[in-house]
C-alpha cells in the first residue's frame, strides 16, 4: 500500500492542507483560525491513516481482486467520447463564468443564529412592534467647547436627524411614523421642545437628567454618557430593523454617510461617518470577494507547485489541476442558480475545494503514470486507472458528502447553504476527475507514448 499509493496519499494530504491553509492569509481572524484548525486536523488524519490502515488490512485479511464490469464499461465510454466530454464541460464552465457578476454577497449575522431560540424571537418582536434594532449604530458629533449649548446647533442636529429619518423611511416604506421617529435619536430630541435656552445651568441640568437615564440603556457608551464634560461631543443613535437584507442596510449606511459628509453645523460642528455593527457588516461585505480571490489564487499557486514538485513534471502538474479549475468555474453558476450568496461562511468554499477536489485528480494521474511506465498505451493506462481507482474515489466522495451532510441537522441557515455548495462541488470534483481528466490523457497531442 505504502509503496504503490504512498506518494498519492502524501500529495493529497499536502494539497488539502494547502487549500485550507490559504485561508490563514485572510484579514478576518475567524476564517484564518478555521483554516489553521482544518489543516492541523488533516495532518493528523494523514498520520493515523498511514499507521492504522496497513495494520487493519493485515488484521482483517482484506483482499480485493478482479475487475468490476461496470467500471470497464465506464472507462470505454470515456475513451470513445472524450472530445464530447471536453466540449460539454467547456460549455458549462463558460456559461457559469458568464453569470459571475450576478453572484450576490451578504453578511447577515442573523443568518448565523439558530432558529427557534426564544431570545432571538423576542428581538424580532421588539423590532417589529417598537421599531428598534438589535445592533448599535452611531454618528459622533464634534463641536467647539460648549458648542452643544448653542440653540442653533441643537436645531441643526434636529434637521440632520429628519434627513436621516427620511432615508430610513424610503428604504423601509412599511414602517409607521412612530417607529421612524425612534429610529434616529440624540440628545437634541430631549431638548428640542425647549425654545429658549438662556444659560449653561438650565441646559446642564437638562443634560444631566438625560444622561442619568441613558447610562442604564447604553452602558457600552463612555461613563460620561452621551455628552462629554466640555459639551462639545455627543452622538446620534441610529436603529435599523432586525432581519433587514444586506442591500437595505447598505443603502441606509451609504445615504446616511452622504448626509454626514455634506452637513456643516454651527460651532465648527462635524459629523463622523456612521459606525456600529451594521456599518461594519457593510464594510466586511465589501471585502468578501477580494478575500476569496486572494486566498484562491494563493491556494492554486501552492497546490500547483506541490504537484509539479512531487510528480517531477510540469505537464502532469498542470493537467492534474484541470478538474479543480473546472469545479471553480462552476461555482458562480451554482451560486446564482441556487440564490446562495457569498457570506462569511461560504466565502471559504473556493479555497477548501481546491484542497479537497485536487485529491481525485491526484489519484487518477498517479495511477495513469504508473501504467504508462509499465509500457501500456494511453488508452490502456486510462482504462486501468479508472478501473482501479474509480470505486475508491466514489467511496471517498460519498464519505465526504456524508460527513458534510450531517451539518444539515444544525438549524443554522448559513451553515446549510455552506454544506449545499460543498456537496455540489465535491460531486463535481469527482465527476471532473473521472471524466474530464482521463479525456485529456487520451489525447495524443498531450500525452506521448513511450
Amino acid at each position: 500500500i505504502l509503496k504503490s499509493t504512498g506518494k498519492a496519499i502524501v500529495l493529497s494530504t499536502a494539497t488539502t492542507m494547502i487549500g485550507f491553509s490559504s485561508l490563514m492569509i485572510s484579514s478576518m481572524s475567524p476564517m484564518a483560525t478555521f483554516g489553521f484548525g482544518c489543516a492541523i486536523g488533516i495532518f493528523f488524519c494523514f498520520i493515523s491513516s498511514i499507521i492504522l490502515t496497513p495494520c487493519l488490512v493485515i488484521v482483517l485479511k482484506f483482499d480485493k481482486k478482479g475487475k468490476i464490469q461496470s467500471w470497464v464499461k465506464f472507462a470505454n465510454l470515456i475513451i470513445k467520447n472524450r472530445k464530447r466530454i471536453i466540449l460539454i464541460a467547456t460549455f458549462f464552465a463558460v456559461m457559469s463564468i458568464v453569470v459571475t457578476p450576478y453572484v450576490k454577497s451578504d453578511v447577515n449575522y442573523m443568518e448565523m443564529v439558530p432558529k427557534g431560540i426564544p431570545r432571538v424571537d423576542a428581538m424580532y418582536q421588539y423590532s417589529r412592534y417598537f421599531g428598534g434594532g438589535s445592533n448599535f449604530n452611531a454618528i459622533l458629533i464634534q463641536t467647539d467647547p460648549n458648542g452643544l449649548l448653542d440653540p442653533e446647533l441643537i436645531n441643526a442636529i434636529c434637521l440632520v436627524e429628519e434627513d436621516m429619518r427620511e432615508v430610513i423611511s424610503s428604504v423601509f416604506p412599511d414602517i409607521d411614523d412612530k417607529k421612524i421617529e425612534k429610529s434616529v435619536y440624540s440628545i437634541a430630541d430631549e431638548i428640542k421642545e425647549v425654545t429658549t435656552i438662556i444659560n449653561r445651568s438650565v441646559l446642564a441640568e437638562k443634560l444631566a437628567n438625560y444622561v442619568g437615564v441613558e447610562k442604564i440603556l447604553f452602558d457600552m457608551i463612555a461613563q460620561e454618557g452621551i455628552v462629554d464634560e466640555e459639551f462639545s461631543k455627543t452622538i446620534i443613535l441610529i436603529s435599523i430593523p432586525i432581519g433587514s437584507s444586506l442591500q437595505e442596510i447598505e443603502e441606509v449606511v451609504k445615504r446616511i454617510n452622504e448626509i454626514a459628509e455634506n452637513t456643516v453645523l454651527p460651532q465648527n460642528g462635524k459629523l463622523s461617518r456612521m459606525t456600529g455593527q451594521d456599518a461594519l457588516t457593510v464594510s466586511v461585505n465589501d471585502i468578501l470577494t477580494d478575500e476569496q480571490i486572494r486566498s484562491m489564487i494563493v491556494a492554486l499557486i501552492l497546490v500547483l507547485a506541490s504537484l509539479i514538485l512531487i510528480f517531477n513534471s510540469t505537464k502532469f502538474g498542470f493537467l492534474t489541476m484541470i478538474p479543480v479549475l473546472f469545479v471553480l468555474a462552476l461555482e458562480p453558476g451554482f451560486l446564482v442558480l441556487t440564490s446562495i450568496p457569498l457570506s462569511l461562511v461560504t466565502i471559504s468554499i473556493a479555497s477548501i475545494m481546491i484542497g479537497i477536489g485536487i485529491d481525485y485528480g491526484v489519484h487518477i494521474t498517479h495511477r495513469f503514470r504508473e501504467e504508462l511506465e509499465k509500457g501500456k498505451t494511453r488508452e490502456e493506462a486510462v482504462r486501468t486507472s479508472i478501473e482501479k481507482t474509480g470505486l475508491s474515489l466514489v467511496e471517498a466522495s460519498l464519505t465526504t458528502i456524508a460527513g458534510m451532510g450531517s451539518i444539515y441537522f444544525i438549524n443554522v441557515a448559513s451553515l446549510q447553504e455552506f454544506v449545499t455548495v460543498i456537496i455540489f462541488m465535491t460531486a463535481a470534483s469527482y465527476i471532473a476527475a473521472a471524466l474530464i481528466l482521463p479525456s485529456f490523457y487520451c489525447s495524443k497531442f498531450i500525452i506521448k507514448e513511450k
